[in-house]
């Protein structure tokens, strides 16, 4: 079976694998606590992006099965029906998650938002909402947060 970013894949059996991957493995990492909050938000009618740097195949999964309005993500470039093994446009990471959310929402929803993260890198995106969520950080990324990031909207979930 390629491998996801492998030359000779073809969309549609890496679209397979992206299905068994959040089935098997996804679904069993995503937190009850987490699910329940953003059904709490999409239940009062707010509009939820997933933006994150996972490839869009396994991303537009996640989206789907969670009912994401839409998905941002770092995408594999394709001709036809087969990937080349190439990352199309930017990595969505770090400052380029900001940039890429900017693409899809205007900058005064941004500053409404609420996010969700996990990582150092969030940092970026946290700083232009006006609430933050760091789901279930490691130990190093919860000790940056709290040593050098001073913002009261961030709340933590386990």
């Amino acid at each position: 079976m390629p491998s996801l970013l492998s030359r000779e894949a073809k969309k549609e059996e890496v679209e397979k694998e992206a299905r068994f991957f959040y089935q098997e493995v996804l679904t069993k990492k995503i937190r009850p606590k987490i699910k329940k909050k953003l059904k709490q938000y999409q239940k009062k009618g707010h509009e939820t992006l997933l933006v994150t740097n996972c490839v869009d195949l396994v991303a537009q999964e996640v989206g789907k099965n969670l009912g994401f309005d839409k998905v941002v993500s770092t995408r594999l470039e394709n001709k036809g029906l087969k990937l080349t093994g190439k990352i199309e446009g930017e990595i969505v990471y770090g400052k380029n998650k900001t940039r890429a959310l900017l693409k899809v929402i205007s900058r005064e929803k941004m500053k409404n938002a609420i996010a969700f993260g996990d990582h150092i890198s969030d940092r970026f995106l946290f700083k232009s909402v006006r609430k933050a969520y760091l789901v279930n950080p490691s130990e190093k990324t919860l000790r940056f947060y709290q040593n050098k990031y001073k913002k009261n909207n961030l709340k933590i979930i386990y």
